[in-house]
C-alpha cells in the first residue's frame, strides 16, 4: 500500500470517527436533553400529581402525558361546570400528531381542546407555564381565567397566530390548564410540543439557557455568513465564499424560528421561510460539494442537483400556499417529499466527499461533516420521539456542524490560495531582484573586463618604463613606480564560486550589500557539480535567507554583526547552513512573524519551508537569545 493510500485511509477513518462521535452525541442528547426521557412524574387520565419532593428533584416538569383530548370541541371553563363534555381520548403531546390522529378519515384541520389538572403542594406559590407554539390559534385558561389568546379560534372568523409564551401565575394546591385550539393553515395542528411547568425561577433559567444557545447559533451563522458574502461579492475568485455566505443565511432562516417566536407572535410567511431555507440550504451544500470535488457546479451532473434542489424549493412554497385548503394527502405528500429530498441530498454530498477524498483531492473535514449529517438523519428515524429541552433538533445540530465543516474547508482553501499567491508574488519579486542582480553583476564584469583590456594595452608602455629604470640602475625610482602602478591595476571581478551562475550572482550581490553595511560575511560553498536545484528554487532559498540575515544584522550594533553561510552537496543531499546576528525574533508558537508587517506571519521563511518540502527535505530555524544568534538549516534531496 502506497503512502498516499495510507493517508487517504487515515483520513477516511478520521471522518468515520467524527460520525461515531456524532452518533454518541445524539444518543447523549436523546437521554439527557429530551422532554420525553426527562425524569419526573407523569400525568395519567387527565391528572398530574406533583409533591414537594417531586418539585425539589425536578424543578421543571414537561407536561407530556395524560392530557384530556376533546376532538372537534372548542371548550371554555364554563363547559365543565354543568357536567363533563364528551372526552375523545387521553393523549400524549407530540407522540400521535395533530387532529388527523382522531381516525383514518379525520381531517388534519379543525378544532380541539386539551385539559390537564395538576395537584400541587399546599401553599400559595408562583409557577410558570411555558407554552410552545400551538398550531395555529389558541386560547389558554388557567384555573378558569383566560391568560393568553393568540389568533382567533372561532372557525367563522379564524385567524392564525403562533408564538412561544411563558405564563406566570400564583396558585394554591391545584392548577387546571385548558387549551382550546383551531387550525386551518399549517402542516401540524393542535398542541405538538409539550409545555413545561414548574417554579417560575426554574422555568426562567431553562428558557434563558435555551434562548442563549439558539441566539449563539444564529449570531454565529449571521456574522460568518455576512462576512463570507462580503468577501465573495468583492472578489470573484472567491465565488465559493459567496455561496457559503448564502448557506449561512439559509441556516439562519431555518434554525432561527425559535428566537423569532420568542420575541414576536404572528404567522405570515415564517413557516414558509423556514422550510424554504432548509431546502435551499441542502441545494447550496450540494453545489459547494461539487466545487470542492473540482466538478462544475452548474453543468454536467450538477444541473440535476440544481433541478432537484430548485424543484424542492418551489414545491415547498406552493405547498405552503395551498395549506389552508390542503388535505391530509397533500401534507403526507409534502412530508414524504422533504424526507426523500433529505436522504437524496445526504447520499449525494457524502458520495462526492468520499470520492474526492479517496482520489486525493478532497478534505477530511468535508466527509466528516457529511457523515455527521447522515448520522443525524438516521438518528431522526431511529429516535423519533425527541424534542430538545435546551439544545436543538438532530438535523439542526448536524446542519450547523456541516456548516462549520464546510466553512473550515473553504477557509483552508482560501488560506491555501492566499498563501500560494503570496509565495508566487514573493518568488516573482525574487526573480526580479535576481534579474537586477544579474544585470548589475554583468555590468560589473564588463567594466572590469574593459579595465583589463586597457591595462593590457598600456602594459608595453609600462615594460618600456621599467626597462629604462633597470638600465639606469635606478632601483629606488623603480620601486616607487611599481607601487604606483600596482595601485592603478583593476581589482578582480570576484571569483566564480560555482558552476551555477545563480549562486555567484547572489554571493556577489549580498557580499557587496554586507560590505556596504559593515557586516562581516563568510561564505563556504562546496558544490562543484552544481546544487541540483532549479534556479528559481535556489534563488527563493538563498535570497530569503540572506535578505533576512542582512535585515537582522542591521538591528544590532555594528561590532556584533556577522553572517556565515555554508552550502555543501554530498551525493543526493544538499545542505545549507547559515548563522547570523539577531537581537530578537517574534514567534507565535512555531510561526515566525513578519518584522515588516507586525501582527502578520512572515512569508520569507514560509517560502523556504515550501521549497524544502517540495524537494522532500526540511527547514529548521532556531534563535539563541543568549548568544543573539539566529540559525537556519535546510536539507534537501536533489538529483
Amino acid at each position: 500500500m502506497s503512502l498516499a493510500q495510507k493517508k487517504n485511509r487515515a483520513r477516511v477513518l478520521g471522518a468515520v470517527l467524527a460520525c461515531a462521535l456524532a452518533a454518541g452525541l445524539f444518543l447523549l442528547l436523546y437521554f439527557c436533553d429530551n422532554k420525553y426521557t426527562a425524569p419526573g412524574p407523569k400525568g395519567d387520565s387527565g391528572v398530574l400529581i406533583l409533591r414537594e419532593q417531586d418539585l425539589a428533584e425536578t424543578p421543571v416538569v414537561h407536561l407530556v402525558h395524560g392530557w384530556e383530548y376533546y376532538g372537534g370541541l372548542l371548550l371554555t371553563p364554563g363547559d365543565f361546570q354543568g357536567g363533563q363534555p364528551r372526552l375523545s381520548r387521553y393523549t400524549t403531546i407530540g407522540e400521535y400528531g395533530g387532529f388527523e390522529a382522531d381516525g383514518p378519515e379525520a381531517s388534519p384541520h379543525g378544532s380541539a381542546s386539551y385539559r390537564l389538572t395538576i395537584a400541587l403542594p399546599p401553599g400559595q406559590r408562583s409557577y410558570t407555564l411555558e407554552l410552545p407554539e400551538v398550531f395555529s390559534a389558541c386560547r389558554v385558561y388557567v384555573n378558569g381565567r383566560l391568560l393568553a389568546a393568540m389568533g382567533e379560534v372561532d372557525p367563522a372568523a379564524y385567524r392564525p397566530q403562533t408564538g412561544n409564551r411563558a405564563l406566570a401565575f400564583e396558585v394554591d394546591g391545584k392548577v387546571e390548564i385548558l387549551v382550546a385550539v383551531t387550525d386551518y393553515s399549517h402542516l401540524y395542528s393542535g398542541m405538538v410540543y409539550p409545555p413545561a411547568f414548574g417554579y417560575s425561577e426554574s422555568v426562567g433559567r431553562l428558557l434563558s439557557a435555551r434562548l442563549a444557545f439558539r441566539v449563539a447559533l444564529c449570531m454565529a451563522a449571521l456574522v460568518v455568513g455576512a462576512l463570507s458574502l462580503l468577501v465573495g461579492t468583492i472578489s470573484r475568485r472567491y465565488a465559493a465564499a459567496a455561496l457559503y455566505g448564502l448557506l449561512c443565511l439559509c441556516f439562519l432562516g431555518y434554525a432561527g424560528y425559535p428566537v423569532w417566536k420568542t420575541f414576536f407572535s404572528g404567522y405570515s410567511l415564517s413557516y414558509a421561510i423556514e422550510n424554504l431555507s432548509f431546502c435551499a440550504m441542502l441545494l447550496l451544500v450540494m453545489l459547494l460539494q461539487r466545487r470542492a470535488a473540482d466538478l462544475p457546479m452548474w453543468r454536467g451532473r450538477g444541473k440535476w442537483a440544481v433541478c432537484l434542489g430548485g424543484g424542492m424549493c418551489l414545491f415547498s412554497l406552493v405547498t405552503h400556499l395551498l395549506l389552508p385548503r390542503g388535505s391530509l394527502a397533500l401534507m403526507t405528500l409534502y412530508s414524504g417529499a422533504v424526507t426523500l429530498y433529505e436522504w437524496l441530498a445526504a447520499v449525494y454530498i457524502t458520495a462526492l466527499a468520499a470520492r474526492a477524498l479517496l482520489a486525493g483531492g478532497g478534505q477530511p473535514v468535508l466527509l466528516a461533516g457529511c457523515l455527521v449529517f447522515d448520522c443525524a438523519l438516521v438518528a431522526d428515524r431511529l429516535l423519533p420521539l425527541y424534542e430538545p429541552m435546551v439544545t436543538g433538533w438532530f438535523i439542526e445540530l448536524a446542519s450547523f456542524a456541516l456548516l462549520l465543516f464546510i466553512g473550515a474547508s473553504i477557509g483552508l482553501e482560501v488560506a491555501r490560495q492566499y498563501r500560494e499567491r503570496a509565495v508566487l508574488t514573493d518568488r516573482a519579486r525574487r526573480m526580479e531582484q535576481m534579474l537586477a542582480m544579474q544585470n548589475t553583476y554583468q555590468r560589473e564584469i564588463e567594466r572590469r573586463a574593459e579595465e583589463a583590456r586597457v591595462a593590457r594595452h598600456d602594459l608595453r608602455h609600462h615594460f618600456r618604463a621599467i626597462s629604462g629604470f633597470l638600465d639606469g640602475q635606478e632601483y629606488g625610482a623603480l620601486e616607487a613606480y611599481m607601487a604606483q602602478y600596482g595601485a592603478t591595476l583593476p581589482q578582480e571581478a570576484g571569483p566564480g564560486l560555482t558552476a551555477q551562475p545563480a549562486i555567484n550572482v547572489l554571493a556577489q550581490y549580498y557580499t557587496y550589500l554586507a560590505r556596504q553595511n559593515d557586516i562581516p560575511m563568510e561564505l563556504r560553498i562546496e558544490v562543484a557539480d552544481g546544487t541540483g536545484l532549479a534556479d528559481v528554487d535556489l534563488v527563493t532559498l538563498l535570497s530569503n535567507l540572506l535578505e533576512n540575515a542582512v535585515e537582522a544584522c542591521l538591528r544590532v550594533s555594528p561590532e556584533s554583526r556577522r553572517i556565515s553561510l555554508a552550502i555543501a552537496r554530498r551525493g543526493g543531499t544538499l545542505s545549507i547552513y547559515m548563522e547570523n546576528s539577531a537581537d530578537r525574533v517574534d514567534m507565535r508558537g512555531a510561526v515566525f512573524m513578519s518584522t515588516k508587517k507586525p501582527g502578520r506571519s512572515g512569508y520569507g521563511l514560509a517560502s523556504v519551508r515550501d521549497v524544502a518540502a517540495r524537494y522532500g527535505g526540511e527547514a529548521t530555524f532556531r534563535f539563541d537569545a543568549d548568544k543573539k544568534l539566529f540559525t537556519s538549516g535546510v536539507v534537501l534531496r536533489v538529483e
